[in-house]
């Protein structure tokens, strides 16, 4: 562009998100997937006392975070 060379990458992370050359999302999603369970363990380790109703609410406000997910068109596992 104007005149310079521009740098190719494979892989690029933009605003948390992680973009591959070839549109795939898979690097974001497995990076989502570990990021999910490390907050999940957590929730177990530290409320572990409390009802089960309350770890729901927990996970469901804590643990699912979907921001981002329409940039995840195809997944292969």
């Amino acid at each position: 562009m104007d005149g310079k060379d521009l740098q190719f990458v494979v892989e690029f992370k933009y605003l948390g998100h992680i973009i591959l050359h070839n549109m795939s999302g898979n690097a974001d999603i497995d990076r989502e997937i570990r990021n999910m369970f490390f907050r999940a363990n957590i929730l177990v380790r530290k409320f572990s006392k409390c009802s089960i109703t309350v770890k729901i609410q927990l996970f469901k406000s804590f643990c699912i975070n979907l921001y981002g997910s329409a940039l995840w068109p195809q997944y292969s596992a």
